[in-house]
Formats: structure tokens, C-alpha cells, sequence
């Protein structure tokens, strides 16, 4: 306590160090004269001036020893009035001693060196205290052996060193009431043998500096109102000793109650077996968590656990896991309305896991914001982890993350009720009202879980969103995914917006509108990466606003699915430059660089689906692209260059100009898909497959299908099949290769051809003719009635001896025999 008060304290009494506690115990039994309370209850003013006390020295000095004395003790040994009132210019004692009975303080402040609780009972109200500053040593509260209780009641405020007797056993309580206030330093060299219980009914704790850890025999308890922790005067890192726990018989205690704090205040490590929860109301301050057992038992009711509670304030204290913290499975997060519960990390590599659920009292209102302890250490420490557990779902209304974030196995469950016009440009917008806002070199991953948004646009800005065995469910709204370029980053770190679903990871939108936002334009910088067992399902589009013709983006396709989908309708139809639901369109792809990697692209669409883009590649050997899916599926731009195979397994591929492919392209058409040239005319390195390659305009009377390397019919030595060419003609070039691989049962790949065919251009191929059995015919063509039969392949390879092409005219067929070898005798 600072003050006149404290001023007019002689200076003699303030022992600096340790040694004022040795100091103090020989000056307490030096023969000091002892004053003993003896006022009544018609005279119950403790002051300088009434005769209320009884001493063994004159009447007319004892005043001067209840004031500025460095010796004198009063007394309470039950013989005086119980409630005593100090008066109001407040009064010093060097030690206030109880050797019996209760007496109650209220009033005026009393300054005193010691509480000592030997064998009485005390409460004080209002604003009594005991003296303690930094840079002084004294034993502020006593605790002994002896059955005593001190009660720290509504406005009292007990302000001092804790520093017990070196009994084995303590009987004394403290008890700290509502409205009480016990800002304390714990002084541990003497206390950490002992056993001494201190009481929270209600009361505030303000914590101990960093270094008095040592409170490790004693215990915190609790009763039915609970213990406030407030604001260190000093600041900085506090530290709660404990552990904290209940009296036996309490079955209901209020918890720790965090109050509006400026500080980093860290519970306990120890077990702690209070089960009335951690209630955090203040704002501004970091509250540590070293282990789930800190939290005390396991609770019993949603009533009882972790409680962002104050809806005064828009953002709560962070709850920081110091170290690596998982939070147990039965603890449930509850969010009050209004309230923004910040959670982050401390420590290289550590992480705060939440095993336990998030229940937000209002779903749409409760606000999630995982955030970095301090932005020094952001690079350092690990992820914040939701993983509440299979079947069990998180509620809350929004998620904001500057946090490395990662949705686990289970599911988190976004709720708002904002409704954004997603139609909107929101360059420099604030996005306050999205319910999932990643941002600021934040990094959100879905690693198992379920994350759903409902209510308006998903945001990720300068930050890093991952799916990687999880979903992802933003069904019926766009992602606004972009990079700032004029967002300021720490050294060695770069401003970039990217989105990946791989692994089993599935993306589900109605749109992502992609972009790098910034004068430079450079869109590398903004991407979208789909990769091996990925899958974005979009019904929509991938769009670069139109508005906005010089921003940039990049989509990498490696190994993942691009779905377009459409849940109203299996027909989209076309629509130019005017959207439509599973249509990709006009100006919507300006500004996307579409980049087919070693994994290549898979597309499916139940809808049919322009594409107008470029596809693109940096790789020397590319994936390709993949279609599947029962729609139509058309590329309109003519500059790709992508140089692995376009594959159709599943629907209809259509050309929407001449020479979309590039020319040394492979076509591939799995069965009962197709490959429609849509009346305009390409040319192919190589066509496979099982399928068909057709002419949507059969009257067509120049070849639209050009062929320059070969003709393999099936999908594979290990998939044999028949590859259809339907309607119009085919130009096929000289030394075209036939290839045709054959099995031990008689069944070979084939080449349906409605019409006459020149064999003479062509190569006959036989993969491993090893495998060629002479008690089956192979057909390994099918040409129509009528057709040309007797000029024989310009060459044939891989047959083995004795086997030879025949060719059936009358049914235009081709077949490999095998003719038995015969001897001609000459005798």
C-alpha cells in the first residue's frame, strides 16, 4: 500500500532482503511493549486517542507505539469487543497479533508489517490492509500451526508476503471472500516444506512475480464462489502457484474466474482437482495453460468448463498453450454471445490441441480467433489443433485465423448469420463478417474433420488453407482467396496466398474468385493447388473478377479432381459469357494461369462444362488431362500445350475450335465414352481406347480425324478392347502404327472402322505375340461391309512363326491364324 500512510512509516522498519525476516522474529520477542484490545461495544474505534487499549507501558506513551512504532504488537485475545472500527485517518502496527477469539475489522486502512494468526480468528472489510512494496521483505501474512482463520472480506484488501512459521503441519486458514482481494509474494524458502491451505470463496488473487514457484506443498482452495485472478500493479509474466483444489465436502466450487488483466498469467502445472471450470471474462491479457490437469477435474456439466464469458468486450483474453497442451475430450469450450475466444501457442514447436468440444451459447454469434502469443515467436511455435473426435461437432458462429490452425478428426460446424453480397468487390473491404476469415500469413488445414460454412463467403487473404483428408463444405458459396501486395511481412517470410487440396481432402464451393491483389500483379503469388487424392467441386466457377482485368492467379493441377458439379440439374447448357451454374466462361478465366503438372488434371462434370482457358505446362512429362463423369466436357481454347494424354473415361470430350489439342497429343476414350470432333477437323499423335471417336455431324464429307503415329485399340495390355471410329472419314498417315495386344484365350484388341480402310499406310504391331494361342483365331479389325481388303499391311511385326494375317472380304475382317508347318518329302 502506497500513501501518506505508508510514507510516514519509519524507514528502520523497512528491512531490505531475506534478513529482514531473521531481523523481524528477534525484534518480535525482544521485550517490545504489547498492546491488548480491550475496547467495547459502546467504544469500538480502533485510533490513537481512546483508551481501548491496555499496555504495560504509561497511559501517556501508548499512542505513540500504536503509531510509527518498530516494536509494539497489539494484541486480540478474545477480551475486547468483536467488531472493531478503525478510524477513518486509518492506523500502523507493527504486528497485529491474534492469540484468541474473533473480532472483525472495517473502516479506515490499517498498515500493518504482519498478520499473525496464532490461535484467533479475524475478517476485515473495506479497505484494511497489510503493508507490502517490492523493495521491502516482510513476512505480511503468518500463517502457524495453530487452529486460526483470517477472513479477507467485501472491500478488504490483505496486501503482503506470505511467509509461514516452519511448522510441518499448518492449521491456519486464509479465506479470501467476495469482493476480497489478496495480492500476494510468496516467500519460498520458508513455505516450501509446509503444508498451508489458502481459501477462495469468491475472492481475487492478484499473482506472484515469475519466480516464487515454489508454493508446491500447499494448495489453492476453492469454494462456491470461486477465485478471481486480477491484474498484477506491475505487469508482466505472474504465475499462479498451486495446486488447486476443494475442501472435502465441497461438491460445487465457483472455478478460476480470469478478470480484465494486462499480464500473462499461467496456472499451475501441477493436478488440480476444482471442477468448477476456468471462466475467462477479461480482455487484453494471456492466460498459460501447462497441462488439462491444471483445469482441474474432469467437469460434470457444459456449465462447468473453459467459459469466454464477458460480452462486454468483442475479444476475451488468449488462452495460450505454454508448451505443447492438449485439452482433454471432456471438456467443452463454451463462447457467450458476442464474444471472440482467442486461443494460441507459446514455445518452439509446441501446439494447443483442443480434444474437447466448442459450443458457442448463440451459434451464430460465437466468434473463434486462433492467434500467435506474440508475433516474435509466431515462426516458432506450432499449430492450434481442433480435433473434438469422431461424431462430435463444434459450434460456433465464425473462424479467424493468424494462427497455424488445423481441423482434426471430427467436426467444426461454422454457423452466420451475416449475410455478405458475394457479388461484391471486396479489395480493402474489412471482412468482419465472414464466418471463416484466414489472414495476415495465417494457415488453416483440414486434416480429418468436417469444416462447414454456412451464412456468406468464405476468406482466405495472405494465408495458407489446406484440405488434406478432410472436407471442407462451403456448398453454395464462392471462396474469396487472394494475396495483398502490399501486405508488410516479417524478414524471411513472403506474402502469399495458397490454397492446396490433396491427400483425401475434399473442397466443396459454389465459386473461388482467385487473384493476386497488389501492384505488381504477380500471380504466382495467389494459387490454387489441386494435387493427388484431391478433389474441389466447384458448381460454379474459378474466376479472376472481370473487373479486374490485370490481376493475376495460378492454378497447379497436379494429380487432383476438379469437379463441376451441379445438384439441380445433370444438363448445364451452354451460356456465353453469361455464367450459369457448372458453366465455365468468357472473361471469368482471364488472368489464370492453369499450370498441368506430373499429376496431371482430372476433370468430372455431371454438367456440361466450357473450358476456355489455357492449360498449360512447365513439366517435361505432364499428367495429361483425365475426364470423367457422365457430361460433356469442351475445350475452347487453342492454346494449350500440356504434352501428356487427354484421357475420357467416363461421358463426352467435344473440340470447340480447330486445333484445341496440341497436334502430338494422345486421345484415349475409356468404354462408352467418346471422343466427338463437333464437326471440326484434328489432328492426333495417337488415339487409344476402348470407346469411340465419332463425328457429331455424320454427313460430313473431308476427314475431321487425323492420326500420325498409331492406333492402339484398348486401354492397356492388361485391358484389351475395342476402339470405334464412327461417321465421316479418317486420315491416317503413312507408317501409322496398329498396335494390338493379345491374350492366351483368343481375345485381342480391335479396330471398328464402319468403312473402307487403306491398310496399306499402315504397320501392324503385335505387342507380345508370345502370348498368341494357335488353337484360337484373333479378329483384330472390323471393317465394313465391303471394304478393301486385299492390299495387305505395308508391315507386320511381333508375329511369331507360323502366324499370319488373313483377310476376310466377304465380313471385313482382320484376323491373326496360326497355320500348321508341313514337310515335302523327295524321294
Amino acid at each position: 500500500m502506497n500513501g501518506p500512510l505508508l510514507d510516514s512509516f519509519p524507514k528502520a522498519g523497512r528491512i531490505p532482503g531475506f534478513c529482514a525476516a531473521l531481523a523481524l522474529a528477534a525484534a518480535l520477542n525482544a521485550g517490545a511493549d504489547n498492546f491488548y484490545w480491550r475496547g467495547t461495544a459502546d467504544n469500538p474505534v480502533w485510533d490513537t486517542t481512546t483508551a481501548n487499549w491496555a499496555s504495560s507501558s504509561s497511559a501517556t506513551t501508548y499512542a505513540n507505539y500504536l503509531n510509527n512504532t518498530t516494536s509494539s504488537q497489539p494484541y486480540f485475545d478474545g477480551g475486547g469487543a468483536s467488531d472493531i472500527t478503525i478510524a477513518p485517518g486509518g492506523v500502523l502496527a507493527y504486528v497485529v497479533n491474534l492469540t484468541g477469539g474473533s473480532y472483525t475489522l472495517s473502516g479506515g486502512p490499517l498498515t500493518a508489517l504482519v498478520i499473525d494468526p496464532n490461535g484467533g480468528n479475524l475478517t476485515i472489510y473495506n479497505t484494511v490492509s497489510n503493508h507490502y512494496e517490492a523493495t521491502t521483505s516482510s513476512y505480511g501474512f503468518r500463517p502457524r500451526s495453530k487452529v486460526s482463520t483470517v477472513n479477507v472480506g467485501a472491500g478488504g484488501h490483505l496486501v503482503g508476503q506470505i511467509a509461514p512459521w516452519s511448522d510441518s503441519t499448518l492449521a491456519t486458514r486464509l479465506v479470501i471472500l467476495t469482493n476480497g482481494t489478496l495480492t500476494a509474494k510468496f516467500q519460498q524458502t520458508q513455505i516450501k516444506n509446509n503444508k498451508f491451505t489458502l481459501c477462495f470463496n469468491g475472492g481475487t488473487l492478484i499473482p506472484p512475480a515469475e519466480d516464487d514457484r515454489q508454493f508446491v506443498n500447499s494448495k489453492f482452495v476453492l469454494g462456491a464462489g470461486g477465485m478471481h485472478l486480477g491484474n498484477r500493479p506491475a505487469g508482466g509474466f505472474t504465475f499462479v502457484p498451486g495446486p488447486i483444489g476443494t475442501d472435502s465436502g465441497v461438491v460445487k466450487d465457483g472455478g478460476v474466474i480470469v478478470e480484465e488483466h494486462s499480464n500473462y498469467i499461467l496456472l499451475p502445472k501441477y493436478d488440480c482437482d476444482y471442477n468448477g471450470g476456468l471462466r475467462i471474462k477479461g480482455t487484453g491479457g494471456h492466460i498459460g495453460l501447462r497441462r488439462d490437469r491444471s483445469l482441474g477435474a474432469a467437469f460434470q456439466t457444459p456449465t462447468d468448463n473453459i467459459f469466454f464469458e464477458n460480452a462486454a468486450w468483442t475479444k476475451s483474453s488468449i488462452l495460450v498453450g505454454h508448451g505443447t497442451v492438449g485439452i482433454s475430450s471432456n471438456r467443452i469450450i463454451r463462447i457467450a454471445r458476442g464474444v471472440t475466444a482467442r486461443m494460441g501457442s507459446y514455445g518452439k514447436g509446441s501446439s494447443l490441441i483442443v480434444r474437447g468440444t466448442i459450443a458457442a451459447e448463440e451459434e451464430q454469434n460465437g466468434i473463434v480467433l486462433t492467434i500467435p502469443y506474440s508475433q516474435t515467436t509466431d515462426s516458432l511455435a506450432g499449430p492450434i489443433v481442433f480435433q473434438p473426435g469422431e461424431g462430435r461437432t463444434n459450434r460456433i458462429g465464425r473462424l479467424e485465423v493468424q494462427q497455424n490452425t488445423i481441423i482434426g478428426p471430427g467436426t467444426t460446424l461454422l454457423l452466420s448469420t451475416t449475410k455478405l453480397d458475394e457479388s461484391n468487390n471486396e479489395v480493402n473491404g474489412e471482412y468482419t463478417g465472414s464466418p471463416l476469415y484466414v489472414h495476415d500469413l495465417g494457415s488453416l488445414s483440414v486434416t480429418g474433420g468436417v469444416l462447414r460454412v454456412a451464412g456468406s463467403r468464405p476468406i482466405t487473404l495472405n494465408s495458407y488453407f489446406t484440405v488434406s483428408g478432410g472436407l471442407a463444405d462451403f456448398s453454395g458459396h464462392e471462396i474469396l482467396h487472394a494475396r495483398s501486395g502490399n501486405l508488410l511481412v516479417p524478414s524471411g517470410q513472403e506474402s502469399r496466398a495458397v490454397t492446396t487440396v490433396r491427400n483425401g481432402g475434399r473442397l466443396h464451393v459454389s465459386s473461388i474468385r482467385i487473384a493476386e491483389r497488389g501492384s505488381k500483379f504477380d500471380g504466382s503469388k495467389s494459387v490454387l493447388n489441386i494435387e493427388t487424392g484431391g478433389v474441389v467441386r466447384v458448381t460454379d466457377k474459378i474466376y479472376v473478377h472481370s473487373a479486374f482485368t490485370g490481376y493475376k492467379a495460378t492454378v497447379n493441377c497436379n494429380g487432383g479432381t476438379l469437379e463441376w458439379a451441379n445438384t439441380s440439374s445433370v444438363y448445364c447448357p451452354y451460356a456465353a459469357n453469361s455464367g450459369g451454374s457448372g458453366t465455365v466462361y468468357g472473361n471469368s478465366m482471364a488472368g489464370i494461369n492453369w499450370n498441368v503438372l506430373e499429376g496431371g488434371l482430372v476433370v468430372s462434370n455431371n454438367c456440361e462444362c466450357r473450358f476456355t482457358a489455357a492449360l498449360k505446362s512447365s513439366a517435361a512429362n505432364d499428367g495429361g488431362v483425365t475426364k470423367w463423369g457422365r457430361s460433356t466436357f469442351a475445350l475452347f481454347n487453342t492454346g494449350n500445350t500440356f504434352n501428356g494424354p487427354l484421357t475420357i473415361m467416363q461421358g463426352e470430350f467435344r473440340p470447340g475450335a480447330v486445333g484445341v489439342l496440341p497436334p502430338n497429343c494422345t486421345a484415349r476414350v475409356a468404354a462408352g465414352a467418346y471422343f466427338s470432333m463437333n464437326t471440326y477437323a484434328h489432328t492426333l499423335a495417337r488415339i487409344e481406347g476402348s470407346g469411340t471417336f465419332r463425328d457429331v455431324n455424320p454427313t460430313t464429307t473431308s476427314p475431321l480425324l487425323s492420326v500420325t503415329s498409331a492406333i492402339a485399340p484398348g486401354m492397356g495390355a492388361d485391358s484389351l478392347g475395342t476402339l470405334t471410329i464412327s461417321g465421316g472419314a479418317i486420315n491416317i498417315a503413312d507408317g501409322t502404327a496398329l498396335e494390338i495386344d493379345v491374350d492366351a484365350q483368343g481375345n485381342s484388341d480391335c479396330l471398328s472402322y464402319p468403312a473402307d480402310l487403306d491398310l496399306s499406310k499402315m504397320a501392324l504391331h503385335v505387342n507380345d505375340g508370345t502370348k498368341l494361342n494357335k488353337d484360337y483365331t484373333y479378329t483384330i479389325a472390323r471393317l465394313g461391309t465391303g471394304a478393301i481388303l486385299t492390299t495387305p499391311f505395308a508391315s507386320v511385326a511381333g508375329l511369331p512363326e507360323s502366324w499370319h494375317v488373313k483377310y476376310d472380304t466377304a465380313n471385313g475382317l482382320v484376323q491373326l491364324r496360326y497355320t500348321s508347318p508341313f514337310t515335302i518329302i523327295v524321294r
